[in-house]
């Protein structure tokens, strides 16, 4: 069985290191993980660059396919346009002052309509 991770973000955070030391990511917090995942000694920035958005998705549509009460929520979004507003200078996963790639959202939305 493989290592089951507290949330989407410790996950993917725990993919930039290799296979046997990714548990080190279920004994800490979200922010830890980043933190981690950050620091990640060999991290190829080219590479990661290249897979992280099929990561990101596969992580979310695995979450939201095998959690009944969350996919419903994801659902009940209906049609509406998702957008991962933050204020800490995400531009690529979501939206900071009105700019940004919004990656999240538009992750969400896609996988919403699979789940559907």
């Amino acid at each position: 069985m493989g290592i089951k991770f507290r949330s989407v973000e410790h996950a993917f955070q725990a993919h930039k290191y290799p296979l046997e030391e990714r548990s080190q990511f279920t004994e800490v917090d979200a922010d830890e993980a980043k933190r981690l995942g950050r620091a990640a000694p060999n991290f190829n920035g080219e590479y990661w660059d290249r897979v992280r958005d099929n990561l990101m998705f596969s992580l979310v549509l695995y979450k939201f396919s095998n959690n009944e009460e969350l996919r419903e929520k994801l659902l009940a979004t209906g049609g509406k346009y998702l957008e991962e507003t933050n204020d800490w200078d995400d531009h690529y996963w979501g939206v900071c002052n009105g700019e940004g790639d919004n990656k999240m959202g538009k992750t969400l939305m896609t996988v919403r309509e699979i789940v559907r």
